[in-house]
């Protein structure tokens, strides 16, 4: 029978940069859909696209979602204890305008009287489902969550676990919002002109 493997054993053990260069190539192979995760708390709302989602037990409901750090999102789940995500089509470039990664984001003392940015939320369709955050009805599917746990890691993401208490199909997914992003790059419409450049470089 196999031994467990003492910790200590790769104490001082450092990452080479070759191998963790491979295995960042590696994960662009995985299924990597994008999400939005959304919260509401004493009239303030919050947005951001991430990209790890995971069902982490069927009874109950959980869902685990990784965060990175420093968004003005994370004192508003943790005063509400809840949270909304949802599936994002890559293609929809509303959403990554405002929730994305050059999407502005507000100070986390600005009140919704004098923020300098407008509410994200403004002009898109959303729905309140059971514990207020709001559901965006672009994202074709969506779940409301109660946090459960809140894991702190050392490193630059943290952890939310929620129960889902309710869900929403408002679109059937399309099969390429799950397909990894090695291949939706590939499969782009610019794939091509891309792969010509290259050649003409090479």
């Amino acid at each position: 029978m196999p031994r467990s493997m003492d910790s200590a054993v790769f104490a001082g053990l450092v990452p080479e940069p070759r191998q963790v260069a491979a295995a960042r190539e590696a994960l662009l192979r995985l299924p990597q859909p994008t999400y939005l995760m959304s919260a509401q708390f004493d009239g303030k709302r919050a947005g951001l696209f991430v990209r790890s989602l995971q069902v982490v037990a069927d009874e109950p409901l959980l869902l685990a979602v990784a965060v990175r750090k420093g968004h003005p999102i994370d004192p508003i789940i943790r005063d509400a204890h809840a949270f909304g995500v949802g599936v994002v089509d890559p293609g929809d470039r509303l959403l990554a305008c405002k929730f994305g990664a050059q999407a502005p984001v507000p100070a986390l003392e600005e009140s919704p009287e004098t923020a300098v940015h407008p509410d994200p939320f403004d002009c898109l369709p959303v729905e309140s489902l059971v514990t207020g955050a709001p559901i965006v009805r672009r994202c074709p599917v969506a779940f409301d969550c109660i946090v459960v746990r809140h894991l702190d890691l050392e490193a630059d993401h943290e952890i939310f676990v929620g129960q889902v208490y309710a869900g929403r199909i408002f679109s059937e997914p399309k099969a390429s919002l799950f397909l990894p992003e090695a291949l939706r790059r590939a499969a782009s419409p610019d794939a091509g002109a891309r792969a010509a450049s290259i050649s003409r470089l090479s």
